[in-house]
């Protein structure tokens, strides 16, 4: 999807002048579920929320107004992370974006008929390639995952922060359809990924047992809930991880 990526983005922040989000502090998983709920929305108006993975591109969509200044990361030691709304450097990352891009003229000279036919047009790429029509997702361990996987302090910290707040989500919930007592495995196999994470050592395949399972059936079953968006972010992470060879 690298060479449609800022085709989407210009897509997607050309529908977005403002983000509905409140001026407060928000846990990552706040964050990012408010702007979910408007990716998804944009995705679905025109007509492309089966082909692109809403949930990495909202985590893509975060970094980079993080890394713009448009939302800022306030870490506190023992409390966690914070994460702030700026909607008047939000206004100038938009702007200075759309304007420095090509695809966004284009889009203005060409009128309402470009996108549509942008998508129309990846979509035949999609089936040109013989690929899966589905949302692309990266969620392989690497190869040798038996061996041993290393988490630093912060890194185990991080971790279990984010798949806490999952764990909250999928208990809150009333049930998952399928068997009696299915959330409850999906719960336990999260609970004990984070067990082998707080360890800061563990071999690789207990992770994609455990965590990793859970998080790629999270995902799917919940593909447009913010939850996903969470899920989505943590197994990249644990992903990257393992297949760095930490």
């Amino acid at each position: 999807m690298d060479e449609f990526a800022e085709y989407l983005e210009v897509m997607v922040y050309g529908e977005l002048p403002a983000l509905n989000v409140p001026d407060q502090r928000l846990r990552y998983d706040e964050m990012a579920g408010r702007i979910l709920d408007m990716v998804t929305d944009v995705l679905s108006k025109k007509g492309c929320d089966d082909i692109i993975d809403a949930p990495e591109f909202t985590h893509k969509m975060v970094e980079d107004l993080v890394e713009a200044g448009a939302i800022v990361v306030e870490r506190e030691r023992f409390a966690g992370d914070y994460y702030v709304y700026k909607p008047e450097e939000y206004k100038r990352f938009r702007h200075s974006a759309l304007n420095s891009s090509d695809v966004f003229h284009a889009s203005r000279r060409i009128g309402p008929r470009f996108f549509p036919d942008v998508i129309a047009g990846y979509r035949d790429e999609l089936a040109a390639s013989d690929r899966p029509d589905e949302p692309m997702q990266t969620d392989r361990v690497a190869p040798g995952s038996d061996r041993l996987v290393t988490f630093s302090h912060n890194q185990s910290a991080d971790l279990e922060e984010k798949t806490n707040a999952i764990i909250r989500e999928v208990a809150g919930k009333n049930t998952i359809d399928g068997p009696p007592g299915l959330r409850e495995v999906i719960i336990g196999q999260l609970k004990a990924g984070l067990e082998l994470i707080r360890m800061q050592v563990c071999r690789a395949y207990l992770l994609e047992l455990t965590i990793i399972d859970a998080l790629k059936f999270i995902i799917k079953r919940y593909e447009k809930e913010a939850v996903a968006a969470i899920a989505s972010v943590l197994l990249a992470e644990l992903v990257k991880h393992i297949g760095n060879g930490a």
